[in-house]
Protein backbone atom coordinates (compact mmCIF):
# COMPACT_ATOMS: atom_id res chain seq x y z
CA UNK A 1 0.00 0.00 0.00
CA UNK A 2 1.03 3.58 -0.60
CA UNK A 3 1.37 6.06 2.28
CA UNK A 4 -0.55 9.36 2.46
CA UNK A 5 -0.42 12.37 4.72
CA UNK A 6 -1.74 15.89 4.41
CA UNK A 7 0.49 18.80 5.44
CA UNK A 8 -0.86 22.28 6.10
CA UNK A 9 1.67 25.09 5.74
CA UNK A 10 1.57 28.86 5.27
CA UNK A 11 2.70 29.82 1.77
CA UNK A 12 3.43 33.12 0.04
CA UNK A 13 1.56 33.24 -3.26
CA UNK A 14 0.96 36.15 -5.67
CA UNK A 15 -2.54 36.61 -4.23
CA UNK A 16 -1.10 36.79 -0.69
CA UNK A 17 -0.15 34.49 2.16
CA UNK A 18 -2.48 31.69 3.14
CA UNK A 19 -2.50 28.23 4.62
CA UNK A 20 -2.37 25.52 1.96
CA UNK A 21 -2.67 21.77 2.30
CA UNK A 22 -0.66 19.39 0.16
CA UNK A 23 -0.95 15.64 -0.21
CA UNK A 24 2.33 13.90 0.62
CA UNK A 25 2.43 10.51 -1.10
CA UNK A 26 5.11 8.05 -0.03
CA UNK A 27 7.06 10.92 1.54
CA UNK A 28 7.00 13.26 -1.47
CA UNK A 29 4.81 16.33 -2.02
CA UNK A 30 2.34 15.94 -4.89
CA UNK A 31 3.10 19.58 -5.83
CA UNK A 32 6.75 18.72 -6.35
CA UNK A 33 6.03 15.42 -8.11
CA UNK A 34 3.78 17.12 -10.68
CA UNK A 35 6.34 19.89 -11.32
CA UNK A 36 9.06 17.30 -11.96
CA UNK A 37 6.80 15.26 -14.27
CA UNK A 38 6.04 18.42 -16.23
CA UNK A 39 9.76 19.23 -16.47
CA UNK A 40 9.23 22.60 -14.77
CA UNK A 41 11.93 24.62 -13.03
CA UNK A 42 9.31 26.24 -10.79
CA UNK A 43 6.21 24.99 -8.96
CA UNK A 44 3.21 25.63 -11.23
CA UNK A 45 0.72 24.40 -8.62
CA UNK A 46 0.03 24.95 -4.95
CA UNK A 47 -1.98 23.07 -2.41
CA UNK A 48 -5.58 24.07 -1.87
CA UNK A 49 -6.87 25.96 1.14
CA UNK A 50 -7.67 23.35 3.81
CA UNK A 51 -11.45 23.82 3.71
CA UNK A 52 -11.44 23.49 -0.10
CA UNK A 53 -9.35 20.30 -0.17
CA UNK A 54 -11.23 18.54 2.62
CA UNK A 55 -14.56 19.49 1.00
CA UNK A 56 -13.24 18.01 -2.28
CA UNK A 57 -12.43 14.72 -0.54
CA UNK A 58 -16.02 14.27 0.66
CA UNK A 59 -18.28 12.35 -1.70
CA UNK A 60 -21.08 9.85 -1.61
CA UNK A 61 -20.63 8.41 -5.09
CA UNK A 62 -17.51 6.73 -6.45
CA UNK A 63 -15.46 6.82 -8.58
CA UNK A 64 -15.46 10.60 -8.68
CA UNK A 65 -13.13 13.30 -10.10
CA UNK A 66 -11.62 15.54 -7.39
CA UNK A 67 -9.41 18.66 -7.45
CA UNK A 68 -6.18 18.15 -5.47
CA UNK A 69 -4.00 21.13 -6.47
CA UNK A 70 -4.59 24.63 -7.79
CA UNK A 71 -2.55 27.25 -9.60
CA UNK A 72 0.55 28.70 -7.91
CA UNK A 73 -1.05 32.15 -8.26
CA UNK A 74 -3.30 31.18 -5.35
CA UNK A 75 -6.57 30.90 -7.28
CA UNK A 76 -7.31 27.19 -7.50
CA UNK A 77 -9.84 27.82 -10.27
CA UNK A 78 -7.09 29.24 -12.53
CA UNK A 79 -5.54 25.81 -13.19
CA UNK A 80 -5.91 22.48 -11.45
CA UNK A 81 -4.63 18.97 -11.00
CA UNK A 82 -7.46 16.48 -10.58
CA UNK A 83 -7.63 12.81 -9.71
CA UNK A 84 -10.21 10.08 -10.05
CA UNK A 85 -10.86 8.86 -6.52
CA UNK A 86 -12.43 5.48 -5.84
CA UNK A 87 -13.47 4.31 -2.40
CA UNK A 88 -13.70 0.60 -1.72
CA UNK A 89 -14.35 -1.31 1.49
CA UNK A 90 -10.73 -1.24 2.66
CA UNK A 91 -8.95 0.84 0.02
CA UNK A 92 -8.88 4.37 -1.40
CA UNK A 93 -7.52 4.53 -4.96
CA UNK A 94 -6.25 7.66 -6.72
CA UNK A 95 -5.77 7.19 -10.48
CA UNK A 96 -6.14 8.98 -13.82
CA UNK A 97 -4.50 12.24 -12.75
CA UNK A 98 -5.23 15.14 -15.12
CA UNK A 99 -4.27 18.78 -15.47
CA UNK A 100 -6.56 21.56 -16.64
CA UNK A 101 -3.71 22.42 -19.05
CA UNK A 102 -4.37 20.18 -22.09
CA UNK A 103 -0.65 20.07 -22.96
CA UNK A 104 0.16 18.45 -19.59
CA UNK A 105 -0.07 14.65 -19.48
CA UNK A 106 0.18 12.99 -16.08
CA UNK A 107 -0.05 9.34 -17.15
CA UNK A 108 3.09 8.45 -15.18
CA UNK A 109 1.43 9.47 -11.92
CA UNK A 110 -0.26 6.71 -9.93
CA UNK A 111 -2.33 4.81 -9.45
CA UNK A 112 -1.94 5.05 -5.69
CA UNK A 113 -3.66 2.68 -3.29
CA UNK A 114 -4.10 3.70 0.32
CA UNK A 115 -5.54 1.77 3.21
CA UNK A 116 -8.96 3.34 3.76
CA UNK A 117 -8.33 3.47 7.49
CA UNK A 118 -4.94 5.19 7.03
CA UNK A 119 -6.39 7.61 4.45
CA UNK A 120 -9.26 8.66 6.71
CA UNK A 121 -6.83 9.04 9.62
CA UNK A 122 -4.56 11.24 7.45
CA UNK A 123 -7.50 13.50 6.63
CA UNK A 124 -8.46 13.77 10.31
CA UNK A 125 -4.90 14.42 11.44
CA UNK A 126 -3.63 16.83 8.78
CA UNK A 127 -0.45 18.21 10.32
CA UNK A 128 0.50 21.87 10.49
CA UNK A 129 4.13 22.63 9.58
CA UNK A 130 6.25 25.78 9.41
CA UNK A 131 6.57 25.40 5.63
CA UNK A 132 5.76 23.02 2.79
CA UNK A 133 7.55 19.67 2.47
CA UNK A 134 10.14 19.92 -0.33
CA UNK A 135 13.01 17.72 -1.50
CA UNK A 136 14.36 20.53 -3.73
CA UNK A 137 14.63 24.32 -3.71
CA UNK A 138 12.26 26.06 -6.13
CA UNK A 139 12.80 29.63 -7.36
CA UNK A 140 9.20 30.70 -6.82
CA UNK A 141 9.42 29.70 -3.13
CA UNK A 142 12.70 31.40 -2.22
Amino acid sequence: MDRIEFVIARQRLPLGESDRVEPIINGTSLVETVALLEGQDYLPYAGLMPADLFAELQSRTFPVKKVLLGCCCGDYKCSQVCVEMDLQDETVIWRNFTSSNPSVVLNALGPFRFSREAFEEAVRRASVRDGPVRANEWPNEV
